[in-house]
């Protein structure tokens, strides 16, 4: 993050550092949603997979507090990682999105892999 307003920020072949907390920060984010929303229907429905459960004892209008904030989370995370792509793809001059769809990603000379943070070996 640090080496990106110098304009040095290295090109890795799978996710950045960045990329890899964005992953996280966004599996977190839908589970935290998707627990709190479980969480509301059993309260307010007596339904669902958690109804009868401790959660479901909880005050309806709190669990939907904590869900719309888990969402409203979960929305500023896509925004982000849409910039990131977006400022990756033009600052490394290619189409993350195509990559990220089939999977592929071509290697240039000085590309990390983000397995092991070190120089690829593939020279131009």
């Amino acid at each position: 993050m640090i080496a990106i307003p110098a304009g040095k920020a290295k090109r890795y072949i799978g996710h950045n550092p960045a990329g890899g907390a964005m992953v996280v920060a966004l599996l977190l984010s839908l589970m935290g949603t998707t627990v709190f929303g479980m969480a509301l229907y059993a309260a307010d429905e007596q339904a669902g997979p958690l109804a009868g459960t401790w959660i479901a004892s909880f005050n309806g209008h709190t669990l939907k507090e904590i869900h719309e904030i888990f969402v409203n989370i979960t929305l500023a995370l896509i925004g982000l990682h849409i910039a990131g792509v977006l400022f990756s793809s033009l600052h490394h001059r290619e189409n993350l999105p195509r990559s990220m769809v089939h999977g592929r990603k071509e290697t240039r000379a000085g590309d990390v892999d983000a397995l092991t943070a070190k120089p690829s070996r593939k020279e131009p």
